[in-house]
């Protein structure tokens, strides 16, 4: 004799089969007082002081219970109705201020933490090792970025990121480590393409007449003294360096400062300014070769003495 099961229908009234008493989310069309923002405040207060998760043995049995067990939805991809209602339900939390703000404190406590820092990178290393995962981003990335009003977003979101007083000392000391590295010196000018600009080409026809053979330019990238790149140095014994400056871009303390800082590791150092160059190259010539043949001098730029 076969035993028939009774079908247990939801206690709304809608007529779906359940194995409780409601199906998920039908109790608020029974107790309406449930769904208001006090209720829900005060109903998820009292699951966070009863739930058995915050009993440490009980996380822990459940864990090695559930190891080795696959789930059962591995492998199931979400149908378009289910994503649907899901970016509906977040887009919609989403404009609560508060729980905006609680959010991305939560995130940013998480991602900050060592171990948060750890699983973040080695889960975008491990995306990105996929060669058509890339191209999605890519090609997401790019579609945002003909949208004006998105790209003014990220501009945004980047300045404020990345360009306060916190973060540039930050980045400050994290490049100044890393030109300490020749390798990464290497990597960095070959990656950049850098070349001789057009004043430090004039100064290197003007070295290679007056002393051939003598000084090298290494403004690429080539050489580093204590964490700073100088324009020429003499291959010949000499421990001499020559600056090529701008006058757009230093100050005349810049120049102390670079003679200060290669006269710690025994470097004699010779500044030339572009308006000297522009106004007097007779002149530079005479200094060039002054402090060629003997011990440096510092020189007033041409358009400091007038």
């Amino acid at each position: 004799m076969k035993i028939r099961r009774r079908i247990k229908l939801c206690g709304c009234g809608c007529g779906e089969i359940v194995k409780n008493r409601f199906a998920l989310g039908h109790h608020i069309r029974v107790n309406p007082l449930t769904s208001s923002p006090e209720a829900r405040k005060k109903a998820s207060e009292r699951m966070k002081k009863n739930n058995p998760m915050n009993n440490p043995e009980t996380r822990k049995k459940l864990s090695e219970s559930l190891k080795g067990k696959i789930p059962w939805n591995k492998g199931k991809p979400w149908g378009d109705e289910t994503k649907k209602k899901n970016s509906d339900s977040r887009k919609k939390q989403w404009q609560d201020p508060e729980y905006r703000t609680k959010t991305i404190k939560s995130q940013n406590e998480e991602r900050r933490s060592p171990k948060g820092r750890k699983r973040l990178s080695d889960i975008t290393k491990k995306i990105f090792q996929d060669p058509e995962a890339r191209k999605k981003i890519s090609a997401s990335m790019k579609k945002n970025w003909q949208d004006p009003e998105c790209r003014a977003k990220m501009i945004k979101a980047l300045q404020e990121r990345l360009y306060t007083s916190i973060t540039k000392r930050k980045q400050s000391k994290t490049m100044k480590a890393k030109f300490k590295d020749p390798k990464f010196c290497e990597r960095f000018f070959r990656n950049r393409g850098v070349l001789p600009n057009k004043l430090e080409l004039k100064v290197q026809d003007l070295l290679n007449n007056l002393f051939p053979n003598e000084y090298k330019y290494v403004g690429n990238f080539d050489t580093f003294i204590g964490g700073k790149c100088p324009d020429f140095i003499n291959v010949n014994g000499q421990k001499k360096l020559i600056e090529v400056f701008g006058d757009y871009y230093h100050e005349d303390k810049d120049s102390q400062k670079r003679i200060d800082h290669f006269a710690k590791y025994g470097f004699k150092t010779s500044v030339i300014w572009e308006s000297d160059i522009e106004e007097n190259i007779g002149l530079v010539s005479k200094e060039l070769i002054s402090f060629h043949s003997k011990n440096e001098r510092k020189r007033i730029p041409l358009w400091k003495q007038k």
